[in-house]
């Protein structure tokens, strides 16, 4: 009778590992540590105030959690609690934390404590990349694409939405809380007081942003636990609660040059906001200052104004009243500058 050795799967065990036979020297991940290392990283300092004589904890180091957020990115998780899980289980990011393992609220306060100094590396990484001679500048093409947000699509809604389910949801507290008075048993009692509470709270939401859209009437509509996305149509026309992210690409190297994210729908107010965002990155490198660069984007961002705007500029842009008439010869019109 064939024989076979049996896993211990129940048995506690000590896996050692040899970070030096699992990544050798030649490892991307040995440069990605490099580079984030290369940056200035001062100004993520000053946001942090524990070195002074009140104390406080030691902050987790920034070069090593920029690196491992960059390095899950790559595998495409964008999840900051699956990072925290793989910081427990993956060799790539034990290696990169050095044992450290930062918790996924701890990591969300990071991206919020730190959100403009990160935005500001955007201007180093394309300096790095300038000076390895990837990136020139001379083609940059700019486009947008709507990001899901994780939010439940039923919590956004108008003024109007929002104050209907502020009073259903008033009206079901008292009768929760009525309920609770008449309970007995100390546990029933104890979870009926959670569920109460629970909604409570998110009575105090609805309230906040029922009262911030009377005061902002710009706002159409708000998300009770991610206020800033917005309700938008994506490239399918379907219907999602999220982001309109913008990025504009360097055609040599395929880097992205510039990037923000907004939560208006329509791209044309975005065109002259995102090449002057180009622009002011180019300017910042020595010896690019003033560079002629040639613009890229598609009829999404055309309009009068955008024109008029970018005449003095090298764009290319498809005028949008054609682009819905492709077999009239005389449609296929393109404005240079």
């Amino acid at each position: 009778m064939v024989r076979y050795k049996q896993p211990e799967t129940q048995q506690t065990q000590m896996i050692v590992l040899n970070f030096e036979e699992l990544f050798p020297k030649e490892h991307p991940l040995h440069m990605l540590l490099t580079t984030v290392k290369s940056l200035d990283l001062t100004e993520f300092d000053a946001n942090y105030d524990n070195g002074s004589q009140k104390g406080g904890r030691p902050a987790f180091p920034v070069d090593r959690v920029l690196t491992a957020i960059i390095w899950h990115l790559l595998y495409g998780c964008q999840s900051m609690r699956q990072l925290e899980r793989d910081m427990r289980m993956r060799a790539e990011l034990l290696f990169i934390m050095g044992g450290l393992v930062v918790d996924h609220s701890t990591l969300s306060l990071f991206h919020h404590r730190h959100s403009k100094a990160i935005q500001n590396l955007f201007t180093q990484v394309v300096f790095v990349g300038t000076q390895a001679q990837f990136i020139d500048f001379e083609n940059v093409t700019i486009d947008g694409t709507k990001l899901k947000a994780y939010a439940n699509p039923s919590d956004i809604g108008t003024q109007e939405e929002l104050e209907k389910k502020l009073k259903a949801i008033e009206s079901l507290c008292e009768k929760r809380l009525q309920e609770w008075k008449e309970i007995t048993e100390a546990e029933e009692r104890q979870r009926h007081e959670k569920a109460t509470l629970k909604l409570e709270r998110k009575r105090e939401r609805i309230k906040e942003s029922a009262d911030f859209l009377k005061e902002n009437k710009e706002r159409h509509r708000r998300h009770i636990y991610e206020p800033e996305c917005q309700k938008m149509k994506d490239g399918m026309g379907h219907l999602l609660n999220g982001y309109n992210a913008q990025v504009a690409i360097d055609e040599k190297s395929g880097m992205i040059v510039h990037a923000d994210v907004t939560i208006e729908e329509n791209d044309k107010a975005q065109a002259v906001p995102m090449i002057e965002g180009v622009e002011n990155v180019r300017d910042k490198i020595e010896g690019l200052q003033g560079k002629k660069t040639k613009f890229k984007l598609d009829a999404g961002y055309s309009s009068g104004e955008n024109l008029d705007v970018l005449k003095e500029k090298d764009v290319y842009m498809p005028d949008d009243h054609f682009r819905h008439e492709p077999n009239d010869a005389d449609a296929l019109t393109f404005t240079y500058d």
